[in-house]
């Protein structure tokens, strides 16, 4: 059960190697083969597509955003809800489905890039913030700017970026719901072998460079 107040990544957790997959293709298989809610129109595989839209748009803005974090999280987060109620602990099972994950060999990577994913997956659903990590602070607000599916508007009192905080990106996230890249695209900036893991992925510009405009 989550604790009550947010831990933040360990003081010493700052040597990132990279994450990895063993297959990009296989990994999405294997999600879409045990997430529990797939099919919901509020949390299921769009919704994960848009999170990720979102969060390479952040990452634009946002220095030291790392996308693979970013695209894993999304793809994972809300993998292992069983409704589209409050489901509270489903930030937990995804983070132990990861850890699954790990110790299948379906994800890889340096400790502290698996630590913070998983920090990054269990704590998206608990209303915390975390403006000392870019790269946690881009996932949760990501997801928190796709509020808007639900009728609700983002508040900013809960987004960590400052650009995810500005007036006019909190107005213009709706966009983020309008056809979202496919998972090829998506999980594309993710190394398929341990040996091309590198901290800083080669960004997928080609859709987030249609709508940066809207921003300037």
């Amino acid at each position: 059960m989550p604790t009550d107040e947010y831990p933040g990544l360990p003081v010493n957790s700052a040597n990132f190697e990279g994450l990895y997959v063993a297959s990009r293709k296989g990994l999405l298989n294997r999600v879409r083969s045990d997430a529990g809610y797939p099919g919901s129109s509020l949390h299921g595989e769009q919704h994960w597509r848009c999170v990720a839209s979102a969060a390479n748009f952040i990452a634009e803005y946002t220095p030291n955003c790392d996308l693979a974090t970013l695209s894993l999280f999304s793809l994972l987060h809300d993998s292992m809800r069983e409704d589209d109620g409050y489901d509270e602990f489903h930030g937990q099972r995804a983070a132990e489905y990861l850890d699954t994950l790990v110790d299948d060999g379906v994800i890889g990577g340096g400790e502290a890039d698996i630590s913070r994913l998983r920090l990054a997956i269990y704590w998206h659903n608990q209303a915390s913030v975390d403006p000392k990590d870019s790269t946690i602070g881009a996932c949760w607000d990501a997801d928190r700017l796709n509020l808007w599916r639900l009728g609700i508007r983002p508040n900013a009192r809960y987004l960590s970026t400052e650009f995810a905080q500005r007036e006019n990106t909190i107005n213009q996230a709706m966009i983020f719901l309008n056809s979202p890249p496919e998972w090829e695209e998506i999980l594309s900036c993710i190394p398929e072998h341990p040996k091309t893991a590198i901290s800083e992925p080669q960004r997928q510009p080609s859709r987030v460079q249609k709508i940066l405009s809207l921003f300037r």
